[in-house]
């Protein structure tokens, strides 16, 4: 954010959304076949699904995806991270921001606790 920030010129905004601890899964693995392709992969595979949580200031969150074809492995890691709006404006105001709006997405619905997104608007 302090990167932003510095990019900005005076009274400019940043906009940004992120997901709340709502939005947070529990630990799982699970696999699935795809006999006629997926996303993953248009061959025929095999995907492995994991998802782990790390108890970081961040709340991280890793899904992970094995997808196995019979010419290769591949891995793809997901990382997320959920925030609070506590701690998406002690972040905007370490970096230096001044102004602050908040709403539940960045089509400007109204800001909820329970909701899954924070989108923030930030004026340097």
């Amino acid at each position: 954010m302090k990167k932003v920030y510095q990019a900005l010129k005076p009274g400019g905004k940043f906009i940004l959304d992120v997901f709340t601890p709502v939005m947070r899964k529990n630990e799982s693995r699970s696999w699935h076949y795809y006999d006629k392709g997926g996303f993953w992969s248009e061959k025929p595979h095999i995907c492995l699904e994991s998802i782990y949580q790390y108890d970081d200031e961040d709340h991280t969150e890793l899904t992970q995806f094995i997808v196995i074809t019979e010419d290769n492995v591949d891995c793809y890691n997901i990382w997320d991270h959920f925030f609070t709006r506590e701690a998406l404006l002690s972040e905007a105001q370490e970096a230096g921001f001044y102004a602050f709006e908040f709403y539940g997405d960045v089509a400007g619905k109204e800001y909820s606790d329970a909701g899954e997104t924070i989108c923030g608007v930030f004026t340097k």
